[in-house]
């Protein structure tokens, strides 16, 4: 026969072998999720094209996609960002960091687009970023709308159900039909 203090230590040993093998199982698991994710940020770091001096704008757009991604300080993305420049624009960079060694990226990115893609308008992405911004007030706007009128109706099935609830206890304890001279609102 076993005693009280033998079996509370094997009750213990088995929650404990119980708990070990979760956190096992939890181990794994981020082990797995930490591999996929550095399956996509190699995947997403692959993708960033060299810059030479084309499509500034393209570029600059898959390397904050990257960024953001990899969770880079605004402080080391221009080191990071030099990294994929060669030809012109890695020239253009070496002299260009010598003379603004306190950069910001947004300087940085200004200064890319500035000088190799000068046709691009920083408004024009200003107004669309607006536009799109407008856009999605009236999506808000609308979904509120649908979501007011979706509470009112349910609202009023709720009054309509209470009523009938209601008109059923009192028609039964009358002695009346069930549902005899239920008024029931519709729209």
């Amino acid at each position: 026969m076993e005693g009280w203090g033998e079996v509370l230590k094997r009750k213990m040993e088995e929650v404990m072998e119980m708990h070990r093998k979760k956190i096992e199982a939890v181990m794994q698991k981020m082990k797995e999720e930490i591999a996929s994710l550095r399956r996509e940020l190699k995947e997403l770091r692959q993708g960033i094209p060299i810059f030479e001096g084309e499509d500034a704008y393209r570029w600059i757009v898959k390397v904050e996609q990257y960024f953001s991604v990899a969770g880079i300080c605004k402080e080391d993305k221009i080191s990071e960002a030099a990294q994929w420049l060669s030809g012109h624009a890695l020239m253009w960079y070496q002299g260009w960091v010598c003379v603004n060694p306190n950069a910001t990226w947004g300087s940085f990115t200004k200064e890319i687009l500035e000088r190799f893609q000068p046709e691009y308008d920083p408004n024009q992405m200003v107004w669309v970023h607006e536009e799109r911004q407008e856009s999605l007030e009236q999506e808000k706007k609308n979904e509120e709308a649908r979501l007011n009128k979706q509470s009112f109706n349910i609202k009023r099935e709720m009054k309509n159900t209470e009523s009938l609830k209601k008109a059923t206890t009192e028609s039964v304890a009358d002695g009346h039909g069930v549902g005899d001279g239920i008024e029931i609102e519709t729209t």
